[in-house]
Formats: structure tokens, sequence, C-alpha cells
């Protein structure tokens, strides 16, 4: 098949049934992106370590050089695949610390709803899409998403420019006129609050008041650390 050519920000424009809290939480701890790169996630340092030392995450120290930088590396490496995280290359979720203007976000809600708005990153093409969405479909098979990129980025004025269903495990393109049909309406953070509630709550302290980066509680971190192996 050939697909469509995409703009250099494509929203993505993302719904789906439901997910359960736990499913919900255990989608998050494998494909956040904090996990990604957690010494530098966020702009609270102090609490991107504090998850470091809870998780008991290896971080590597690139001061050192050969072969310790290499077997720092090893570690986090073996750390990430004990985790059993996932890693895509543009469909991602950052709730636990998100830079992001609007706040934390991801397709994947931390109360189980599924939904995005946004765009996906830049210069994305629907095979690496696909790639993604059938990376994440192979890993939760419950999955029942539908997903339309579009012809620009979510404040412009667009079209439909390609579709994607995602059922038990398979990943097929669609057109986009027959999807959503049957999924709630998708939001950023909450139903209830538009981007200027999301501005509210991330400045609304004060613009150097990280707190509002977080958007899972700390309990889900003691949890993951009671669950897998570390002790915060």
């Amino acid at each position: 098949m050939t697909y469509p050519a995409l703009p250099k920000w494509p929203q993505m424009y993302t719904t789906g049934r439901p997910v359960t809290l736990a499913q919900a939480k255990e989608i998050i701890r494998r494909t956040d992106t904090y996990f990604s790169s957690p010494e530098h996630a966020g702009n609270d340092r102090a609490y991107a370590q504090r998850i470091i030392k809870a998780l008991g995450i290896p971080v590597a120290d690139y001061e050192l050089g050969g072969a310790e930088l290499r077997l720092a590396w090893e570690r986090e490496d073996a750390w990430r695949r004990q985790w059993g995280l996932i890693q895509t290359e543009y469909v991602h979720n950052t709730w636990i610390a998100a830079a992001y203007i609007l706040g934390p976000c991801g397709w994947c809600h931390p109360d189980g709803a599924i939904g995005y708005l946004d765009s996906v990153g830049k210069w994305p093409s629907c095979e690496e899409i696909v790639a993604d969405w059938t990376t994440l479909a192979a890993a939760f098979p419950f999955l029942h998403i539908d997903v339309t990129l579009m012809s620009g980025e979510e404040c412009e004025q667009t079209v439909p420019v390609f579709g994607i269903t995602v059922r038990d495990k398979v990943v097929e393109p669609c057109d986009p006129q027959l999807l959503h049909k049957d999924h709630p309406a998708p939001y950023r953070f909450r139903a209830d609050m538009n981007d200027e509630d999301c501005l509210r709550a991330r400045f609304g302290a004060g613009f150097h008041d990280n707190s509002a980066e977080r958007g899972i509680p700390w309990s889900w971190i003691e949890e993951w650390a009671a669950e897998h192996g570390a002790q915060p």
C-alpha cells in the first residue's frame, strides 16, 4: 500500500474505548517517556531524581569513559528490559514529568480514558505511526482505538489525511470518515478542562512551580517500586 505524505507537525486525533485503571497504570508504566531519559524528564530535577531513587533506575555518568561508560549503558539497557519499557518513535505518553506547556499528556490517560488531540511530532510518516501502533497493539491486545492523522496542527484548519484502526493486536489503514463514532470524545488532561484550564493548572501557582508537571500520584511510584523490586 502507498501511504500519503504527512505535514511537518500533523495532529494525531485519537479516540478509543476506555481501559481499566489497572490497565492504564500498566500502559503508562511501560510507555511513559520519563523512563527513556529519567534524569532529564520535566523541569523538576529533584522530583526526577526522587523517582530514580525510588525505582532503583541506573543512570550513566557521562563523565566516565571507555569501558566504564559502556558498562553503565548496559546497566541502563538491562533495567529497561526488566521494566518492560516500550519505546516508540512518535506515539507517546508523558504523564510522570511533563515539560509541555499544557501539562502532562498522552494517548492513555491515568483514569483509563483513551484520547489524544495534539501534534504527534515533527515530520512523521504514516509508516512510522503504523509501526508505533503495531508495537503498542502487540503489547496491549485489549486496545480498541481509532486514529486520524490530519493535514496540519491541532490549532489549524485541517482535513483528515490518513486513518488507522487498532483492534485485537491488528493495526490497519481505514477511511477516516468511518472512525471515532463509537468512542468518547478525546481530551488533553481531564474531560472538564479546556486549554485555558490546563494553563491555569500548569502556571496558576507561579511559573517556577513545577508540581503541575506531574500527572500521576506518588502512590503509583510506590506501587511500582513494591511490585517490581525496588524499595522507595
